[in-house]
């Protein structure tokens, strides 16, 4: 299992996104669709992706200047998937909230830190029935729309060598 963590490669999130997109002004551009006539909830809906937006951009950069690098997301899924493969379990995303298993205090802190500065973004852990092998990932959206676009893996335990 080990020599297949290796392979995910923890990366600078530098690496994987373009971090340079610059935050933009949600009050600006919702004027313009107000002058271009969009309906109510046209503008509702462009507001939450607006936001959303704003805050993954955030996000970006706060993993970035506090120096948290990210497993690329899709190498976490192959990763499970050849887990799920070879024992025959399933593999999922739960919520934070729903995890019911003790999660390393480093994780936590990391967490928390996160939390601090972006309170609106929402933390999944994997879960594997048949081996437990848990990552964090840190997502501006909720359950189920995570992607390899929106989603930052940034943790992992119970596997040999963490944090060394």
């Amino acid at each position: 299992m080990f020599k297949l963590l290796t392979r995910l490669g923890k990366q600078p999130l530098a690496s994987l996104v373009k971090l340079d997109t610059p935050i933009v002004s949600t009050s600006d551009y919702l004027s313009a669709a107000v002058k271009a006539g969009l309906s109510d909830s046209q503008q509702i809906s462009l507001r939450i992706s607006l936001d959303r937006q704003d805050t993954d951009t955030k996000l970006q950069h706060f993993l970035s200047e506090n120096g948290i690098a990210v497993f690329p997301y899709n190498r976490v899924a192959a990763y499970m998937e050849k887990l799920r493969y070879r024992s025959g379990g399933r593999w999922r995303w739960v919520s934070l909230l729903a995890y019911n298993n003790a999660i390393p205090q480093e994780v936590l802190w990391t967490i928390g830190k996160i939390r601090e500065s972006l309170p609106h973004v929402y933390f999944y852990i994997s879960e594997f029935e048949r081996d437990p092998d848990p990552f964090l990932a840190v997502s501006v959206y909720p359950l189920p729309q995570i992607t390899n676009t929106n989603t930052y893996v940034i943790e992992r335990w119970d596997e040999p060598g963490f944090r060394m």
